[in-house]
């Protein structure tokens, strides 16, 4: 999936809407309409902090899975292994 690169009527809406002595950068804009992480306290935290409580021996699949959800940064990239994992692991828990 291809994001936006240009500025668009909507970034410079909220420019202007915030401008002011309070204003933020338009850098700051597109960082909140881009973020894709997921906030903390929410139900996909705590399942991953489950999962990452639980034992596997040493070496196996599962032990791995542990591995990369340990260094994941709760965001969605779309190549990003761990996030597949952490999404599709707590998707049931989530959804209810």
């Amino acid at each position: 999936m291809d994001s936006q690169t240009n500025i668009s009527n909507h970034d410079l809406r909220i420019e202007a809407l915030l401008g002011g002595e309070n204003a933020i950068s338009l850098q700051a804009i597109r960082a909140y309409k881009y973020d894709n992480r997921y906030a903390r306290g929410l139900t996909v935290n705590e399942v991953v902090k489950g999962l990452l409580a639980l034992y596997f021996e040493q070496g196996r699949e599962l032990q791995a899975g542990q591995n990369r959800l340990k260094n994941w940064n709760f965001g969605t990239d779309v190549d990003d292994r761990a996030a597949a994992l952490g999404v599709l692991s707590s998707s049931s828990f989530v959804m209810g």
